[in-house]
């Protein structure tokens, strides 16, 4: 066994919710590791080690910008320094 875990799309309500939880904490523990190597959070969009991470940055950005980011999320990006605006912009 690989540990891989099925399921169907509403067969656990919640689930939705805590994977996306789990995704965004993976994720932002990946943004915790680029600070430690480069001692910034201000991962390139293209970022050729982890496209995947740049693209969550600017996501969390452009839901800062729609005032869509929530307050404990925020407040954990801004723990770590994370500029919402790059290059003059939001």
């Amino acid at each position: 066994s690989i540990g891989f875990e099925w399921s169907i799309i509403g067969q656990n309500k919640g689930t939705s919710t805590s994977n996306t939880s789990l995704r965004w904490n993976e994720m932002f523990q990946r943004l915790q590791h680029y600070k430690q190597e480069h001692g910034n959070c201000l991962v390139p969009h293209c970022y050729a080690e982890d496209i995947t991470l740049g693209r969550w940055v600017r996501t969390q950005r452009s839901e800062y910008k729609k005032k869509k980011i929530k307050p404990d999320k925020q407040e954990r990006l801004d723990s770590l320094g994370f500029k919402w605006s790059v290059n003059g912009r939001t």
